[in-house]
């Protein structure tokens, strides 16, 4: 069973990896570098770490927060860390923005109205949007527009992207 922990602890640091990354922190204390070799030499002893992660992407797959997916992870990861034999295993309610793809259209209006090609990201918001359109050649064009030029106004990054 502690062979199973230290793989499973094992894998969620490394998971954690780029989080700790991104902080900048870099200086460990020795006992917590001690600590990861364990956990490491434990790890590539056992492969039960690389199952769980295995089991939850082809079991579950992709998990966009909030979705149907996201809801059956988590049921999931109860009953597979209770099979492990972990025995206090519990979920705890979280809210956060969920964001739904729907149908995106565009269209240059006026007299000569045309159809517009286009992806709305996550977290964009429903509606109309009239506007004047900004064209620039590439993304540095834009960055490099003036603080507050783009206000009511639309940014055209005219750059095709390659495949």
């Amino acid at each position: 069973m502690r062979r199973r922990v230290l793989a499973i602890a094992s894998s969620l640091a490394l998971l954690a990896a780029p989080a700790f990354a991104a902080t900048g922190i870099t200086t460990l204390p020795p006992t917590s570098l001690a600590t990861a070799a364990e956990l490491r030499e434990q790890a590539l002893k056992d492969d039960t770490g690389w199952k769980v992660v295995e089991s939850l992407t082809t079991e579950i797959g992709p998990r966009i927060a909030g979705s149907e997916a996201d809801a059956r992870a988590v049921a999931w990861a109860v009953a597979k860390f209770k099979s492990l034999g972990f025995d206090n295993v519990w979920t705890e309610p979280v809210t956060f923005p969920k964001w739904e793809r729907r149908s995106e259209h565009a269209e240059v209006i006026g007299k000569h109205a045309q159809p517009l090609t286009i992806t709305a990201l996550g977290g964009s918001p429903g509606g109309t949007v009239e506007a004047e359109v900004v064209r620039f050649a590439d993304l540095a064009a834009l960055q490099a527009a003036p603080a507050g030029s783009l206000k009511g106004k639309i940014a055209f990054v005219d750059y095709q992207m390659t495949a």
